[in-house]
Formats: C-alpha cells, structure tokens, sequence
C-alpha cells in the first residue's frame, strides 16, 4: 500500500503521540498527546474506561463520540468528574434523569439538570424543591416554566440565592407585591420592589410598607402626580420628602403642599428643593411674605423675575430684604 509523504509523517505523530500516552510518567504530558491523537483512534475506549489516573480518563472522555459508551461512563466511573464531563456529552433524555436522581455527586446533578430538555417539568420542579444541594436546586429552577411551580418555590425555599433566581422568572405583580410587603427578608422584599412595574400595585405597596428602603425603589415606579402628593403627605424623612419633591412636575396643582413643605420644613435642602419646584409667582410672593426665616424669603425672592411683582414686594419687606430684592432687580434689569 502506497502512503504519500503527508500520511506517512501523520502515522508517525501518531506513534509518537501513542508512545507519549502509554509510556509517560507526566500526567499533563499524556493529557497533552490525547488531544491530538485521532478522534477515531480505538485507544480512547480503552483509556476513557480503564486508566487509573481520572485526568486522563477525563480527557479521553471529552474526544468519545460513542454515546452508548458516554452513558456507561456518565453513570458508573469512580470520579465525579469523569461523569460530569460525560454528562456534557450524552444526548439520552433518560439517562440525564437518572444522574439527577441517583447520582451522589453535586457537580454531576447540576450539570444534568442543565442539560435536561424542558419538558421535564415534573422532574426539574421536584429537583428544585427537594435536591439535598442548593447549588443543584439553583440550576434547576432556571429552567422551570410554570408560574405556580416557581411561586411555590419563592414561598417554600431557604435560600436566598434560590428565591431571588424564582423571584427573577415570576410574573404575577400582585403576588410579588404580597411577598415585598410581608417577607422577612429584606433583600428578598427589595428584588421583588425592583420587579414591580404597575404604578397602581406600586402605590399600594408604599403606603402599606414602613421599610424606608422599599418606599424609595417604589417612588421610582411612580409618576402620576395625584399619588406623589399623597406619598408626599404620608411620609416624614427627608430623603423620601427630597426624592418625592423631584419626581413631581411644575404643576399648578402641587404648589399648594409645596408651599407647606417650603413653609414648615425644618431642613434646608427640603425647603429649598421645594421652592425649585413652586410654578406659581404667587406662592413665592406669598412664601416671602409668610416665612419666618430671611434664609427662605431670600431664596424665594431669587426665583422671581417680574420686576413689577418685586417692587411691590419691596414695599412691604423689611431692609435686608429690601436690599436683596434691589440686587435680583438690577440683576433682572441688565
């Protein structure tokens, strides 16, 4: 038989490679020779089954296309991780349900309950909710479809990592905000807060709620200003007051509770924050005219621009603040 010079080199790789497998002492040296021997070569059954070293049972295994022979390693070598690298492999449904459920080994479970097709959902949702390992359970529940079967893994896990994965797949907003508002679980109630996306569960949720924390993700939720004066009304600290006030709009309609936050509050920030948010010149003239504090007066008397409106104000003002609106006056006038 006539072997061209390409094949001849390429049978000598071969033998060589061969010759490093079967006579090495270095584990990494025969892994090494593995990789490039042929995929065909009937020397990878025989080292995926029979080598004492798992390494290199292990890189035999990943060249095996012989499913049969995959599945016999995926359910009976020594070394879980021998088993989980068949388990990548094998493309028996049947096979991947029993690993999940008899094999001893963690990493092996998990591995074939990623390779799991869907339709299993009766063997994932069991996985998820009884499987000794929570790592296993947390791969099993990213693959869970039904709404009820992840709920009731939200309500019955332990494990933080595995509710908040459910949490992430659940869809029913009205539950959600049941769990934001009862759960002990304060990170647990702020996944599902980030979750919630109707306005109308995310008013509920804010008045019904005391965690400070919750409020200010469901603030984010809201929009309609009828809501965020009432939100604004129920709340008494001013990062709620602050982050409240900056979500309302310039509105006719808000300057009313914005003249009382800007009247009363005791700090500063709020007070003024407020101010910025008052779209009448009549409640700023009627804030100079009422506040007990020139801080404030000032502050206003710098958002008004009608000249004709400061003059008038000017009359009834005391000196210092007189002197303040001549210089918004002079600003105004070049």
């Amino acid at each position: 038989m006539y072997l061209s010079d390409e094949e001849a080199d390429n049978i000598n790789i071969q033998n060589k490679l061969l010759e490093i497998i079967f006579n090495s002492d270095n584990e990494y040296h025969r892994a090494s020779a593995i990789k490039k021997v042929n995929v065909n070569n009937p020397i990878l059954k025989n080292l995926a089954i029979s080598d004492n070293s798992y390494f290199i049972r292990r890189e035999a295994t990943k060249k095996i296309q012989d499913q049969k022979l995959l599945e016999e390693i995926s359910m009976n070598d020594d070394d879980h991780r021998v088993r989980k690298t068949a388990v990548k492999l094998i493309s028996n449904q049947s096979i991947l349900y029993e690993i999940i459920k008899d094999d001893s080994n963690e990493e092996v479970r998990e591995t074939a309950i990623k390779f799991i097709d869907k339709k299993n959902q009766k063997l994932i949702f069991e996985t998820a909710k009884n499987d000794k390992s929570w790592i296993v359970r947390y791969a099993a529940v990213w693959k869970l479809t039904s709404q009820d079967n992840i709920k009731n893994i939200i309500l019955s896990s332990d494990k933080f990592m595995i509710r908040s994965a459910a949490i992430g797949l659940f869809k029913d907003e009205s539950v959600l905000a049941e769990i934001c508002i009862n759960d002990d679980n304060s990170m647990i109630r702020e996944i599902c807060a980030e979750k919630i996306k109707s306005e109308e569960i995310a008013e509920k949720v804010f008045f019904l709620i005391k965690d400070e924390k919750i409020k200010e993700i469901i603030l984010g939720k809201i929009s309609k200003q009828s809501t965020l004066r009432k939100c604004l009304e129920d709340v008494n600290t001013p990062k709620l007051k602050i982050l409240i006030i900056e979500n309302m709009s310039k509105d006719v309609k808000n300057d009313e509770i914005l003249y009382k936050i800007a009247l009363n509050e005791t700090r500063k920030k709020v007070r003024e924050i407020a101010i910025n948010k008052i779209s009448s010149v009549q409640i700023l003239l009627k804030l100079v005219k009422f506040a007990r504090e020139d801080e404030i007066k000032i502050y206003c008397v710098k958002k008004i621009n009608d000249v004709e409106d400061l003059l008038f104000l000017k009359m009834t003002e005391k000196k210092n603040i007189q002197m303040e609106i001549n210089n918004r006056i002079s600003e105004l006038s070049n």
